[in-house]
């Protein structure tokens, strides 16, 4: 990967910081996969390895990996600070061969390709947990994010890899009861907290979400499907892959929003899809706007077309210059500016 500086940073410290890559995995084969990247789209984790060298990443971007990384570190020294009973950061291999999923460890100074369990047909997932503990049976994952999570509820993949955690952990003999997701919030507000009035924004920049963990059967199909759905994909040239789902894209679909002027939140949205067309949200819209005007005189309303937009393919995607899907959004909102 290359970064530039675009915003001129001129700390040295800062740029080697936000620059460097301590990933261990980063000279793995190429039939090893991360847990965050299984279950990621497939064509986004294919054109990012197939496009390493290419891939262009200004430091700025770098900011919150970095902030995570804090975060890890200092919960990871804690724990062997204090001599917690603790597995902290550790790393398993699960390996996929055809409809069987085991799970290994790898001796320390022994380099993957060297393991005597490993081989060039299988898929494999690297799975590396932030802690366990043995006692309670309970696996953590720690995450910095949005605010937004603890309102909407987890994301489904920081289920998935809660879960891929666990399995690992129990296939090589561990218990393991429950799972729970550590987040921290960055942009959590205390303004926020005070108005807000749904009862759902947490008091604090912190939250614990629990789930059970899935089944040990449920979750080996689930790696199946992942692996073999990544295998047949990079089988693939990169035109070829179908694009991402409109989940993985972030997808916010096209809507029609009722604003009464000088305010920034909506009054009312109209959603399109699921058999409501842009024909009909328009008509349900403009019929609520004048049901408020009936009731605020000095008011003025107008009705918002929002455009479905595909926010990680715009914004967070950084190989979207190597995905056909991707390169027409580009070329759409260069061709609409």
């Amino acid at each position: 990967m290359n970064y530039t500086n675009k915003h001129g940073i001129k700390s040295a410290s800062t740029i080697d910081a936000l620059s460097h890559n301590d990933y261990d995995l980063k000279d793995r084969p190429e039939n090893v996969y991360s847990c965050t990247e299984i279950i990621d789209a497939p064509k986004k984790q294919i054109l990012a390895r197939r496009h390493k060298e290419e891939i262009v990443v200004d430091i700025a971007d770098r900011f919150w990996t970095m902030d995570g990384s804090a975060i890890h570190y200092a919960i990871e020294m804690s724990n062997k600070a204090n001599g917690a009973n603790r597995l902290s950061e550790e790393r398993l291999y699960l390996r996929i061969q055809g409809s069987e999923v085991t799970c290994f460890t790898l001796n320390d100074g022994v380099q993957l390709r060297d393991a005597p369990w490993y081989n060039i047909v299988s898929i494999f997932v690297s799975v590396k947990f932030d802690q366990y503990d043995e006692l309670t049976g309970t696996l953590e994952d720690n995450k910095r994010t949005s605010v937004w999570e603890v309102i909407y509820g987890l994301k489904v993949s920081r289920i998935q890899q809660l879960n891929i955690g666990a399995l690992a952990l129990r296939m090589i003999g561990f218990s393991v009861t429950l799972l729970r997701a550590v987040l921290f919030l960055k942009d959590w507000s205390r303004k926020d907290y005070r108005n807000n009035n749904s009862g759902k924004y947490p008091a604090i920049p912190y939250y614990e979400a629990e789930v059970p963990p899935a089944t040990i059967e449920d979750q080996t199909e689930f790696m199946i499907e992942r692996a073999s759905l990544h295998n047949e994909m990079g089988k693939l040239d990169d035109d070829q892959i179908p694009e991402c789902t409109p989940e993985e894209r972030w997808y916010r679909g096209e809507s029609v929003a009722v604003m009464k002027i000088g305010v920034q939140k909506a009054k009312k949205v109209f959603k399109v899809g699921n058999g409501t067309t842009l024909e009909s949200a328009n008509a349900a819209a403009a019929e609520h706007m004048y049901s408020l005007m009936l009731g605020d005189a000095k008011g003025r309303y107008v009705v918002e077309h929002r455009p479905g937009t595909n926010q990680r393919c715009l914004e967070y995607c950084e190989v979207r210059q190597f995905c056909h899907f991707g390169k027409t959004l580009v070329e759409a909102e260069e061709t609409e500016e």
